[in-house]
């Protein structure tokens, strides 16, 4: 049996799963429940900004992290409490690009089932993921955390 590390938060899942299962659902929805509303090029095209917006999100933030030295993985000790790059106007910029994935993809293949599940996504994401990782990042950074928490939002 694999021991688990203490100094990690204990996700129940690993973050890009969740999107994964999002994504995946959208999808399955926009091909089994249509809404009918056409879905026109232009919101496809905006779906496919929308795509790009979350990936440049989450890079950004991945290589904030790495140029801090500290590792994007929850199932690694966290070594720094990074607040630079895209971590300054969002405590969660990785989370906030898989959301975004969830409403773009979808919407580039003409499905709003994206964007109606990106509430209940975010939702999953605050109490599954980013409460846990909130906890721990309290426990090992204290009032470091805590003042950065209270300067920056959770998502936006």
């Amino acid at each position: 049996m694999k021991k688990e590390n203490k100094d990690t938060p204990g996700l129940p899942m690993p973050p890009p799963f969740l999107m994964a299962i999002f994504l995946v659902v959208a999808l399955a929805f926009g091909w089994k429940l249509p809404i009918p509303v056409a879905c026109p090029w232009w919101m496809q095209v905006i779906g496919g900004a929308v795509v790009l917006s979350g990936l440049a999100c989450a890079f950004s933030a991945v290589r904030a992290m790495f140029h801090a030295q500290t590792s994007p993985s929850p199932r690694n000790p966290t070594s720094t409490l990074v607040t630079d790059g895209p971590y300054k106007f969002t405590r969660n910029p990785i989370y906030l690009g898989f959301i975004l994935a969830v409403i773009g993809l979808p919407l580039m293949l003409g499905f709003y089932w994206g964007a109606i599940l990106a509430p209940v996504a975010g939702d999953a994401y605050n109490r599954l993921i980013i409460e846990r990782e909130e906890t721990y990042l309290e426990r090992k950074f204290g009032k470091a955390y805590l003042d950065y928490k209270a300067k920056v939002r959770r998502w936006l």
